[in-house]
């Protein structure tokens, strides 16, 4: 199933869970990397998959160009994306037309497209229920939510596109922004240690996943999917 915003041209792709009558599914809106496709993320994170197991409205817009204008450099006069209406936008289509909870509703990006996932939930944020940013880096300095939003940072210690550091930055601005007033660090795998907040506003989560040795990915070792899906399934409506 596909569906349009208004006028314009771009075809968003929509994968649609089997649900009974009247169920409502929560819905994960997926937006790829510079240059990239609905098709690569789509296989990335293994969409079709999550729809059917987790049952899922899984919701794939296209960057026009392949590419999303999402992040200022530091330096950089800040001047408005006409992404973030336009995916706010698909949001909004998606939860009027489709069967969804309006309660959960999820983004998750890689790469350019995580940094738009910020960037909305800095800036359109009144119809998010959390974010995961997968190997991304904060759009810019600036970020005023109007409540506290959920937060996941996924990213690799030899991201060779934006350094770890970015993505600890990150996650330090979202602990301040939700007011949280501790981590705890928590193994997940071999290779995957979780700093997680603690006491944030409203039971806001936020949560940094540092994969060693991981370069610029969708991580398949440990799952970003399934750890994307594990943290929407817990973070509070």
């Amino acid at each position: 199933m596909d569906i349009a915003v208004g006028e314009d041209e771009r075809t968003v792709r929509v994968l649609l869970p089997s649900l009974t009558d009247g169920e409502l599914a929560p819905m994960l809106v997926l937006l790829h990397g510079n240059p990239g496709t609905t098709s690569e993320i789509r296989d990335q994170a293994r969409a079709t998959t999550l729809a059917a197991r987790h049952r899922v409205v899984v919701v794939m817009p296209p960057a026009r160009d392949q590419r999303w204008d999402a992040i200022v450099y530091p330096g950089d006069e800040v001047v408005d994306s006409p992404d973030v209406p336009y995916v706010a936008g698909v949001i909004a289509e998606a939860t009027d037309r489709l069967p969804v909870d309006p309660e959960r509703v999820f983004v998750a990006g890689m790469s350019m497209g995580a940094v738009l996932a910020d960037r909305i939930a800095c800036e359109a944020g009144d119809r998010i229920t959390a974010i995961a940013v997968v190997a991304g880096t904060p759009w810019s300095d600036r970020c005023t939510p109007g409540r506290p939003i959920s937060v996941l940072v996924l990213h690799g210690t030899a991201d060779g596109t934006f350094p770890l550091e970015s993505a600890e930055a990150l996650a330090a601005r979202w602990r301040d922004l939700d007011g949280c007033d501790g981590t705890d660090e928590v193994a997940l795998a071999a290779n995957a240690v979780a700093i997680r907040a603690s006491g944030c506003t409203d039971g806001a989560q936020v949560e940094l996943v540092r994969i060693e040795g991981a370069a610029h990915a969708w991580f398949r070792e440990p799952d970003a999917t399934e750890l994307a899906w594990r943290f929407f399934s817990e973070v509070p409506r």
